[in-house]
């Protein structure tokens, strides 16, 4: 069993703290022998999600049913903006909720799993003039986020790999670290079952057996409303939403680490600052498949 890298941290810890890297390439690690290797960020936006859903179907309930991320990919699904993200999360001024729930998200290439990382799941709870419900995923660019740095399935299976989510106050230099819990510790035992049916054909969807494909698996049926309460026009009213997957403890102590230290863990990391943008409805070139959020 690896011993917790944090434990090491406590001696070697950089005085710099939690931070971004410049680019916005994609980091996997966990690799043998500590290795670190790169994928280009619009290269990976060109990856098809979908997200594991509930299946009501008498006939295939014991199948997963996977919902397709509307314009992820490099299909134009009727207009549909390429909603995929590693560094952003625009809120647009005219919508007044958005809720998330942590993922677990799993790159197969050519229907082979190849690597897990940290995932979110954000939407629009919407309700039309007639009351009925549905969700938006995808309300345009920046709006579905992925990690910046991507795990192996061997941390990933580890007894204690979990996943963690913080709000991360703005700082300005030399000032302390101010966070507070976006939701509670979760274990991934039950996601990674989940995608060992997903392996064993359990799946009522077309075959992921060609090209690149993210599929994000729920690790919490409940949404939480982000906050409003912390964003605003003026920078140091802006927020971070940084998450973990990792077997390390205390995953809170991963925000005060240095880069290198972190990837040293083996963790999968998300980190999206979250913007507020003018309203949607405003723009002059809403695609239609839009309008009816809104306008």
């Amino acid at each position: 069993m690896r011993k917790p890298i944090i434990i090491l941290a406590w001696h070697i810890q950089s005085t710099f703290g939690f931070s971004s890297i410049p680019s916005s390439d994609i980091k996997i690690v966990g690799l043998p022998g500590g290795k670190i290797e790169y994928l280009p960020a619009m290269y990976v936006e060109s990856f098809q999600r979908w997200i594991v859903e509930d299946n009501n179907d008498e006939e295939c309930k014991d199948k997963l049913k996977l919902q397709p991320i509307l314009g992820a990919g490099l299909r134009n699904d009727e207009g549909w903006v390429n909603p995929t993200t590693t560094d952003k999360l625009w809120w647009p001024a005219d919508i007044s909720t958005l809720q998330t729930r942590p993922m677990l998200n799993v790159l197969f290439k050519n229907g082979i799993l190849s690597y897990v990382s940290m995932g979110l799941d954000v939407r629009v709870p919407y309700v039309d003039e007639n009351g009925a419900k549905s969700t938006w995923r995808n309300y345009g660019l920046n709006s579905q986020p992925i990690a910046r740095i991507w795990t192996t399935l061997d941390i990933a299976m580890e007894k204690l790999f979990h996943v963690e989510g913080f709000i991360v106050q703005h700082q300005k230099e030399g000032d302390e670290l101010k966070h507070e819990e976006l939701f509670e510790p979760i274990y991934a035992s039950r996601s990674i079952e989940e995608v060992a049916n997903l392996f064993a054909g359990e799946v009522d969807e077309p075959s992921l057996a060609k090209g690149f494909h993210i599929v994000s698996f729920p690790m919490s049926k409940y949404y939480l409303d982000l906050p409003t309460s912390k964003l605003g026009n003026d920078e140091s009213n802006a927020y971070k939403i940084v998450c973990f997957a990792t077997s390390e403890p205390f995953a809170s102590k991963l925000l005060e680490l240095d880069e290198g230290i972190l990837e040293m863990s083996g963790t999968s990391v998300l980190e999206v600052q979250v913007e507020r943008t003018g309203g949607g409805g405003k723009s002059e070139y809403l695609p239609e498949v839009y309008r009816r959020l809104y306008l």
